[in-house]
């Protein structure tokens, strides 16, 4: 255990205190010399309890044995985590609290926090932190999570939730891996992870998005804006919307039969469909069709890669300059 006191600024190891002063007075001792204390580390030293310590403001007590916190009303920094917490304390001056691995069903009001890491408990319901930027909390039992209005990252994936919050501007959100059957609107500048959920459908997509919603049941995908980088292999898309310029679209492994007009400058992964054919192809940068049923190509233009190995192609047309292309079907 390390500490620095206000009036010696002084390191001292919680090894060096227990293992020099006789048993019967090393507690006595700590608990005199922890009163005025600013900051505490006892990270990694097996300990099962800790004294008050009133006027800390920073406190690293991780990967303990700690079924209790300490009396500690001024603690702007906490990190308890893996510990077997199963309660926290109202903490009125808190900023950064991680409480990550313990046993933890609900916390208390936090109404100064910014940075809240609460993964790997048994939560089921985060309250509205009006304060709190940063939240991740993984790894739990949660069904809802209330509308935090200064939050721009939300680390919320493997849980029950069947409902987000509304979201603010400027968001990254990885909600993967829950039980959502629908997302509410999408604002501008948005960092989206809902794979691996219940989604039939999508709302309207803003301008500058990266949505990865792969793994889901979509049957069809919203018109999409301009610069926009959307991941929805493994689905049932059966077709696409318009593509706009600037495009990195993943619908690979789904139900395409066709693909519509294609844009320049665009990223195209469609492998494990079931194209028969592909439309007149743009100067793209990357367009990835292995694994689908064509039996041709169209003209090729000057592409950076063309992969389109494991179809059923007889011939090719006249080859331009590509830097890269992969046909190993037997020509």
């Amino acid at each position: 255990m390390r500490y620095v006191s206000r009036r010696f600024k002084r390191v001292i190891s919680w090894r060096c205190i227990t293992g020099l002063l006789p048993n019967d007075i090393h507690l006595l001792y700590i608990k005199k010399v922890t009163q005025n204390l600013l900051y505490v580390d006892c990270e990694r030293s097996s300990l099962e309890q800790l004294p008050s310590l009133p006027k800390v403001i920073r406190l690293n007590c991780s990967v303990n044995k700690l079924k209790k916190l300490p009396h500690i009303p001024n603690v702007i920094e906490l990190d308890c985590s893996v510990n077997l917490l199963d309660k926290i304390q109202p903490l009125p001056k808190i900023i950064k609290l991680n409480c990550a691995s313990n046993l933890l069903c609900a916390l208390p009001d936090l109404p100064t926090v910014v940075k809240l890491y609460c993964s790997y408990n048994h939560l089921t319901e985060i309250r509205c932190y009006p304060n709190v930027t940063k939240l991740c909390c993984s790894y739990n039992r949660l069904a809802k999570i209330q509308y935090c209005p200064n939050i721009t990252k939300l680390w919320c994936y493997d849980n029950r939730l069947t409902k987000l919050p509304d979201l603010p501007n400027n968001i990254k959100l990885d909600c993967s891996n829950n039980e959502l059957t629908e997302l509410p609107d999408l604002p501008i500048n948005t960092y989206l992870d809902c794979s691996e959920n219940l989604l039939v459908s999508l709302p309207n997509l803003p301008r500058n998005i990266n949505l990865s919603c792969g793994d889901n049941q979509l049957t069809c995908l919203p018109d999409l804006p301009n610069n926009i980088k959307l991941y929805c292999s493994n689905n049932k898309l059966t077709e696409l919307p318009d593509l706009p310029i600037n495009t990195y679209l993943d619908c690979s492994e789904n139900l395409l039969v066709s693909l519509p007009n294609l844009p320049n400058n665009i990223k195209l992964y469609c492998y494990n469909n079931e194209l028969t054919e592909l439309p007149d192809l743009p100067n793209n940068e990357e367009l990835y069709c292995a694994s689908n049923r064509l039996t041709r190509l169209p003209d090729l233009p000057n592409n950076e890669e063309l992969y389109c190995i494991n179809n059923r192609l007889t011939h090719l047309p006249d080859l331009p300059n590509n830097e890269e292309l992969y046909c190993d079907d037997g020509l």
